[in-house]
């Protein structure tokens, strides 16, 4: 699967909110979410666990950049991911634990997040599939980007489990 990614620091919380319900965004979950992120030769691995939610694994290849990026994904169940790795042999490598707002509209995801330790955040995730192609998915985000500027702070190019890390080498 793909998507067209985009991430920023967040300003105002509930200045988000309200660019949500302006852009007709419709909150469909408040999940409090745990990424435990796993070194694998090639991507990225994480599990995710949310209280009330199936895990969830996801091996993703994504370059960092601070423009909308395409990320390719899969998501596994335990079960899958089983068959695919040897679990048991896998070293966590980092945790990041947040809690996220996920909004809806059309074809794209929108996360608040709260990050632990790390700040509140801002991400688009536009599928790109039958109904919605990559040039599409592209111009969605262009679209939410100038309607949230305001909200907006600093764009980043890397991801969660990446500012962990620096943040913890940084102490």
């Amino acid at each position: 699967m793909r998507n067209i990614e985009f991430k920023a620091r967040l300003l105002d919380l509930a200045a988000a909110r309200h660019a949500c319900r302006e852009v007709g965004a419709v909150r469909v979950d408040l999940l409090e979410q745990r990424d435990t992120y796993f070194e694998i030769a090639n991507g990225r691995l994480k599990r995710r666990e949310a209280e009330g939610q199936l895990t969830e694994w996801i091996e993703y290849h994504r370059a960092n950049s601070t423009s909308a990026t395409p990320s390719d994904y899969e998501v596994f169940t335990t079960r899958e991911a089983a068959t695919r790795y040897d679990l048991s042999s896998l070293t966590p490598w980092v945790v990041v634990d947040k809690v996220r707002e996920l909004y809806l509209v059309g074809q794209t995801r929108i996360h608040l997040d709260r990050v632990h330790d790390l700040g509140d955040f801002l991400e688009f995730e536009a599928l790109v599939n039958e109904e919605q192609n990559q040039a599409q998915a592209e111009a969605a985000l262009a679209s939410l980007q100038a309607s949230f500027k305001p909200v907006l702070g600093p764009v980043l190019s890397e991801s969660y489990s990446d500012l962990r890390l620096q943040r913890k080498s940084a102490s």
